[in-house]
């Protein structure tokens, strides 16, 4: 099995490529992924946070309230160390699981989505390392826009992470999201093409995966434009419409 690592920074569109490489019959195991399941009511992330900074880190339904707990890790050294040290082990334990579970399937590739993967020091799971790159003015309007979050917080969140420069210089393949999701699709496209000529790619076309896309997303910023104009959606229209 032959195991590619996809990383990169925050809103960098690691995630649009690893699925993309999963449509040539990879199987992805994001790193992401099992920090959600541990950080569950009852599971080993939710009770180590729980412990450390206590009840206040809970939101009205008892879950953990990620962006108070993102202020307070990106905004201190030390909690953050603290966070790395606690979670890093779970997580790489949860990933090798992944790993041998896919092998004994016979699955030929295994994507590996670790945003986190030089500065956990896991480059040595993979056998090659794809590195999603953007300039930071595109990095710092994807996070702001993606999260909803201030400069100040995205600033935070960007520099907490190893310099996107130091790791393009590390990568195998570097692969520069400059432009739309369509082409960074294509680019992941050629790439597969050209190291896996014998896989093929599945399900919908890139422009019929696009077109879906683009009509959703103007769904949604219609929807958005409406309650920004103080206007009721639900209210004011009617299923006869």
């Amino acid at each position: 099995m032959y195991i590619l690592a996809v990383t990169g920074g925050i809103a960098c569109g690691k995630t649009v490529v690893s699925y993309e490489i999963r449509k040539f019959g990879a199987e992805v195991v994001s790193a992401d992924h099992f920090v959600y399941d541990l950080s569950e009511p009852g599971q080993p992330i939710y009770n180590a946070y729980v412990e450390h900074f206590g009840k206040e880190i809970l939101s009205e339904d008892g879950k953990l309230d990620r962006r108070s707990i993102a202020c307070i890790v990106f905004n201190d050294p030390n909690e953050k160390r603290w966070v790395d040290r606690t979670t890093h082990p779970m997580i790489l334990n949860c990933i090798r699981q992944e790993l041998v579970d896919i092998q004994s399937r016979g699955v030929p590739i295994a994507v590996l989505d670790v945003p986190l993967l030089f500065e956990a020091g896991w480059e040595y799971l993979a056998d090659e390392i794809w590195v999603v790159w953007v300039n930071r003015k595109r990095q710092f309007r994807r996070l702001m826009y993606r999260n909803q979050i201030s400069y100040l917080e995205a600033f935070a969140r960007i520099n907490a992470q190893m310099p996107l420069d130091e790791k393009r210089a590390r990568a195998d393949t570097v692969i520069n999201n400059a432009k739309t999701r369509y082409d960074l699709k294509k680019k992941v496209q050629r790439l597969m093409l050209a190291k896996f000529p014998y896989l093929k790619r599945q399900g919908p076309s890139i422009e019929e995966e696009e077109a879906e896309y683009l009509a959703m997303h103007a769904e949604r910023k219609a929807v958005l434009a409406v309650a920004k104009m103080g206007v009721d959606f639900e209210s004011q229209v009617n299923d006869d419409d």
